[in-house]
């Protein structure tokens, strides 16, 4: 079995393809763990430990979006206030938008079906969620220093 990407234009055999999903599972894997125990709020904490949950199998479905509504309910229920938390309510605004009514229209390396902009556009939007929040905590450490 191969994958193609980019209508056909580079050609990868699955095994590199899952070696390589491997490698960077478990980097992300040991990262936000590393980071979950090092940050101070729960909802950091649990974002992180979620984004390792839904991003790290090799399938996920969309319905797993439903535990996004904890650190949701924590992050709205703080106390303590951020100049990142604008960008943190638009990623969780995002997170929740049906992105399964989006089609990308058929191509030439998919010519009979349709794909959804779900498996896309999700795991890009907690990779930016997680990588906000580990970003956060070196800047909030680095300013402790200071």
């Amino acid at each position: 079995m191969k994958v193609v990407f980019a209508k056909g234009i580079f050609h990868l055999p699955m095994q590199v393809v899952v070696a390589a999903y491997n490698i960077i599972v478990m980097i992300l894997g040991v990262l936000f763990s590393v980071f979950c125990f090092l940050e101070k709020e729960l909802w950091k904490k649990i974002t992180l430990l979620l984004a390792i949950i839904i991003l790290l199998p090799y399938v996920s479905s969309s319905y797993k979006m439903i535990f996004m509504f904890i650190p949701l309910w924590l992050f709205v229920n703080k106390d303590t206030k951020s100049k990142f938390d604008m960008a943190h309510t638009i990623l969780f605004g995002l997170l929740l938008v049906p992105y399964h009514l989006i089609i990308i229209t058929p191509t030439n390396s998919n010519p009979h079906g349709v794909l959804s902009a779900t498996p896309l556009v999700l795991p890009s939007l907690l990779l930016v969620m997680a990588f906000l929040i580990i970003y956060e905590n070196i800047r909030e450490k680095i300013n402790a220093k200071t």
